[in-house]
């Protein structure tokens, strides 16, 4: 951290007698200073969420669900206090210190405490009022008038801390920063860690993505993770997906192979569609109790005239109907609006099977559906396409230039990834070999409307003080290109992140990156539909299959807060038309510079696919077939 100047981060340790430089052994405890910037910390996202998480519980507790004014000011200072907790021990950490823990005293005060473990505030300073500071939280609300959202400055002492104990994902980063070390291990024939190594068949593919979900921890926790500021965490906007584009193409393919999602902005435009398709997925949970619903809609089977026995729509509830589902399917009735798939498109005049779901929701209701459908498919199929082409740059050592590369990923997702569209919709001089497919009636790609209610069990109180998260939907893959799943007002996705080790709740990072744009701009936050401009991107299966095991499918959950608000979700799993089969030649195969085929870049997974048709793929990746 930087010396002591106005607005910055630094840290001395002092002396017993308060005086800075006191002389300590570094392996025992010693006393600190800290100068804490908010707008460094992100003080003002945090401290927001920190207050809508506490007065979200607390009003409950109150008349009409109202907190009184004059109990407003103690949220206020609880929800700064502990958003400067936070700042403080995350300042430690990256000083390799941590907290010095304590024995409780049944004798000492709880103000007395609170001092002892974390240190006195002072020259508390709220970002953009000028330069006059306050020595208490307090002051700073009640005189200042300081309100969740504003960033502030202060300066906390006598904080007790000791050397962080040693973590060894962190010592192996201190002596081997460039992943040599590792690297060299990871070459040892008796353990290849390289995905591509050790994976080379489908069952190889479906009992290593087993695997993954069983070491993920099962520990849940009703903060959650939202990443760091490094690359690959960050929000992408939509107009930055753009094909033949180096640094769009490296920030999308670091996201996806160091952390198997990415989240996406998608602007004010699409986000108003994808706003409707919300209200939609809405009316339908509202339109009718959780009896009536297993009375008036199908069970979830089997849709045989669909042409393909994976296909399935209907109801169904599990856990004392805690867990509800609708899998919907679109049927083929639509018609391409251009030839080359780059203008408009829609689906005029689209039914959604079952029929049920436009009682529910009326005919303006199913078109909200299939339009946010679109909106997400089309950016789904990019992402893959792009992913195809960087991993056939990649596998033949840049002998395929990456316009070539993007025409047969193009081809590939065409033909394989199951848009919705029929295949005639599709230019047949170019793909001619497809004109004695069947087709399936509906479309393979589910729009999966959801709702994850509370999980505390029935009779039990509320909890207000300490909040639970439970595993709800446990740790999975899912045998898709990728998992599209707009971004829900109440989080509750995760997705286990092997570089970091750890559970992320991507949705905690768009609300993040929500946030400090309302605060840049001085724009009121919408905390009814900020949500439905962003979608979280998750890659699968048949994903790592295309891209020759460059990407891994993303083992991913949702959780929930014990006696917290139902959450809504509709997530489109977009999986291969069933009766294509794989042809590597045709999508993965090119010529050298002498006209001759080129010896084979497919790598043993992709070649285990050869001629099946892609049902066959998907029935081989599920844990029946491997058993």
């Amino acid at each position: 951290m930087a010396n002591k100047s106005e607005g910055s981060n630094w840290i001395e340790k002092s002396s017993p007698t308060g005086i800075s430089g006191g002389q300590s052994n570094d392996d025992e405890e010693a006393d600190y200073a800290l100068g804490i910037s908010g707008e460094s910390y992100l003080l003002g996202p945090l401290s927001t969420q920190i207050y809508d998480a506490i007065t979200s519980v607390a009003c409950k507790r109150f008349p009409n669900q109202q907190i009184p004014d004059e109990l407003s000011d103690v949220y206020k200072i609880y929800a700064m206090d502990l958003s400067a907790k936070q700042a403080t021990e995350l300042a430690l950490k990256q000083n390799n210190l941590q907290l010095a823990s304590f024995e409780e005293d049944d004798e000492m005060e709880e103000d007395e405490q609170q001092e002892r473990e974390w240190g006195l505030l002072e020259n508390i300073k709220i970002e953009g009022r000028g330069s006059f500071t306050f020595e208490s939280l307090e002051d700073a609300v009640t005189k200042g008038n300081w309100n969740p959202g504003e960033p502030f400055s202060f300066i906390v002492r006598n904080v007790r801390a000791r050397q962080k104990e040693l973590d060894i994902s962190e010592l192996l980063q201190a002596i081997d920063p460039d992943g040599s070390i590792r690297d060299s291990l990871d070459d040892r024939e008796d353990r290849p860690e390289d995905p591509r190594e050790r994976i080379l068949s489908l069952t190889d593919l479906g009992n290593d993505c087993e695997d993954r979900c069983e070491k993920a921890p099962r520990e849940t926790s009703i903060k959650g993770f939202a990443g760091g500021n490094t690359k690959g965490y960050q929000v992408i906007p939509i107009e930055s997906i753009q094909y033949n584009d180096q640094s769009s193409t490296i920030q999308l393919m670091d996201a996806l192979e160091s952390h198997n999602y990415i989240v996406i902005d998608l602007g004010e435009e699409k986000g108003n569609e994808m706003r409707k398709m919300w209200s939609s997925v809405s009316n339908f949970f509202n339109r009718f109790s959780k009896e009536e619903m297993k009375e008036k809609l199908p069970k979830m089977t089997s849709f045989p005239e669909a042409g393909s026995k994976k296909c399935v729509v209907g109801y169904a509830s599990y856990e004392e109907d805690s867990m509800q589902f609708m899998e919907t399917r679109i049927t083929r009735d639509v018609q391409r609006n251009d030839n080359d798939g780059d203008g408009p498109q829609s689906f005029s005049g689209t039914p959604l099977l079952p029929a049920e779901v436009t009682t529910c929701v009326g005919d303006d209701g199913i078109q909200n559906l299939l339009n946010g459908f679109r909106v997400v498919t089309d950016l789904g199929k990019k992402i893959v396409t792009i992913a195809i082409a960087a991993s056939t740059v990649e596998a033949t050592d840049g002998k395929v230039s990456s316009e070539k590369a993007l025409q047969l990923a193009q081809l590939t997702t065409d033909e394989l990834l199951d848009d919705g569209f029929a295949m005639r919709d599709y230019n047949m001089e170019k793909n001619s070999h497809m004109m004695n497919v069947i087709d399936t009636s509906v479309c393979m790609s589910p729009l999966r409307l959801c709702k994850y209610s509370s999980v505390a069990k029935v009779g039990e109180p509320v909890p207000t003080n300490s909040a639970k998260a439970e595993e709800v939907f446990g740790a999975h893959t899912d045998t898709t290109f990728v998992t599209i799943v707009p971004v829900a007002q109440v989080s509750g996705l995760e997705v286990y992140d092997e570089f970091s080790s750890a559970w992320v709740r991507p949705e905690l990072i768009a609300r993040m990156h929500y946030e400090n744009e309302m605060f840049e701009k001085n724009l009121n936050y919408d905390d009814e539909s900020w949500h439905s401009r962003y979608v979280v991107v998750m890659t699968g299966e048949l994903l790592q299959i295309v891209t020759r095991g460059m990407i891994e499918s993303a083992v991913h959950r949702v959780v929930a807060a014990t006696g917290g608000d139902s959450r809504l979700s509709a997530p489109i799993l977009l999986r291969a038309r069933a009766n294509v089969r794989m042809d590597t030649e045709r999508y993965f195969g090119f010529e050298g510079e002498d006209g001759q085929e080129e010896d084979d870049c497919c790598g043993d997974l992709l070649n285990d696919t050869e001629g099946m048709t892609m049902e066959e793929v998907h029935d081989a990746l599920q844990p029946s077939a491997r058993r």
